[in-house]
């Protein structure tokens, strides 16, 4: 039997009697009408963003990020997992009792169930997947999650860049747009040309955020070659 949702925490209406003055003898009563709710639906006192670190082994971790919202009555969830580009995957049951917070995601075979802290900072619990159990502790967060690639260029660069685009003699009114990246100095620098794999990629050929034409490019333009890094048919520019 699939559980009951309910929320920790979560005010519930108690059932009461009124008591009402008997109408005189012979006097018609309308049943009284009940005016319609205007009150919003309760928020979920779970509601918010919990990140924890799940270690792997010594070298190796990954950051796990639940978003929960929804109401009182019906919470709701999405997982990310920065590290590997994914955002927003729909977690299929959050089912919280009491202090209890369990989080299934029957497609992918995880599953995370935890107890929360006295005042709600913290989830510590386990997250299983594929037969293997880690310890995880979800911390609620105030800020949002950003993954940190230092690798990643960023200006000012010690090199010229350049947007450019050239027409596709053998397509008509097609044109392929790329950044040029020229070293310092007057020239002339050998030049390489970055070709993506199978499937559609950026220039950068950017896999799970990570950019590694742009990281190359980088390098090379540091060393005195120069490079033209281009998007592929129907992506980017």
């Amino acid at each position: 039997m699939r559980p009951l949702l309910r929320l920790a925490g979560a005010t519930f209406a108690l059932s009461a009697v009124s008591l009402s003055v008997l109408p005189a003898f012979g006097q018609k009563v309308s049943p009284a009408k009940k005016a319609p709710s205007t009150k919003p639906a309760a928020r979920a006192a779970l509601a918010g963003n919990y990140g924890g670190k799940l270690v792997i082994s010594p070298t190796a971790s990954l950051t796990i990020l639940f978003r929960v919202g929804g109401t009182a009555a019906k919470p709701t969830a999405t997982m990310d997992v920065p590290e590997q580009g994914a955002k927003g995957i729909p977690v299929e049951e959050t089912v919280v009792k009491g202090d209890s917070v369990t989080f299934r995601l029957p497609g992918l075979g995880v599953t995370f169930a935890g107890v929360r802290s006295k005042g709600g900072k913290t989830i510590a619990g386990t997250f299983a997947q594929g037969g293997q159990s880690l310890p995880l502790t979800l911390t609620r967060m105030t800020k949002e999650a950003v993954v940190v690639r230092p690798q990643t260029p960023k200006p000012p660069f010690p090199y010229r860049t350049e947007e450019v685009a050239y027409a596709n003699p053998k397509a008509m009114g097609v044109s392929i747009a790329g950044t040029l990246s020229v070293p310092a100095g007057a020239g002339p620098f050998p030049v390489v040309l970055f070709i993506t794999g199978s499937g559609p990629q950026d220039r950068d050929e950017t896999i799970m955020e990570h950019k590694p034409f742009a990281v190359i490019a980088d390098y090379l333009a540091r060393r005195g070659i120069a490079s033209l890094r281009v998007d592929d048919r129907s992506v980017g520019k």
